[in-house]
């Protein structure tokens, strides 16, 4: 399944209609979608509507948002030197998809969302704040989860394209938590390969 580009995820998709919406004074929507992401350093598309497109940008970093500032600072000083047209922000942007640290389940491993014929049932829950990835990670954990469950997700909250590349770096602390409990059964000592997997990846 191919994944939803992080642009058009629903969270962020409403958040650009609403900025250009109280930029404009009436409803904008989106109509339709150019994806830049080969010529940029972050995920970046045209979002078309009327009577303008939007030329949106997500920064996967905590410095996004300076980043970006710094852009359009300097797309001012450009069209003021050059007296050329230059794009007008519509809002101050989406400076990142972890602006402030979520609230974490901990240890989002499969086995710790429980189907009941009331509903989805999380246990054993260990709540910290950080980043979301981190509890991404670990959803396909012990077995991988079909495709659906990261492209629902995205529906949520948008995952950055680098994200794959980063999974088992996050995954490696409860690769080791396995290994200090269990590291001397055949269900532990398979742990110590992909520690030696994720060691030679990042290293």
């Amino acid at each position: 399944m191919t994944v939803a580009h992080p642009l058009l995820g629903a969270a962020v998709r409403a958040q650009i209609e609403r900025a250009a919406s109280a930029h404009l004074g009436r409803p904008w929507v989106v109509q339709g979608f150019t994806c830049l992401d080969d010529r940029a350093s972050h995920p970046c598309s045209i979002l078309q509507g009327a009577p303008f497109s939007v030329f949106a940008k997500l920064g996967p970093s905590a410095a996004a948002r300076e980043e970006f500032t710094a852009e359009l600072a300097g797309l001012r000083l450009i069209g003021q030197a050059a007296g050329v047209r230059v794009p007008v922000p519509v809002a101050d942007g989406l400076a990142g998809m972890e602006a402030a640290p979520p609230l974490l389940h901990g240890d989002a491993q499969q086995n710790n969302f429980v189907s009941t014929a009331a509903g989805a049932v999380v246990i054993d829950a260990a709540p910290y704040f950080g980043h979301s990835e981190a509890d991404l990670a670990l959803v396909g954990y012990f077995e991988p989860v079909p495709d659906d469950v990261l492209a629902a997700y995205q529906e949520i909250l948008p995952v950055d394209p680098g994200f794959p590349g980063r999974r088992e770096l996050w995954r490696l602390p409860a690769y080791l938590a396995v290994v200090a409990v269990a590291g001397g059964t055949p269900f532990g000592r398979k742990y110590l390969d992909r520690i030696a997997t994720a060691v030679r990846l990042y290293r």
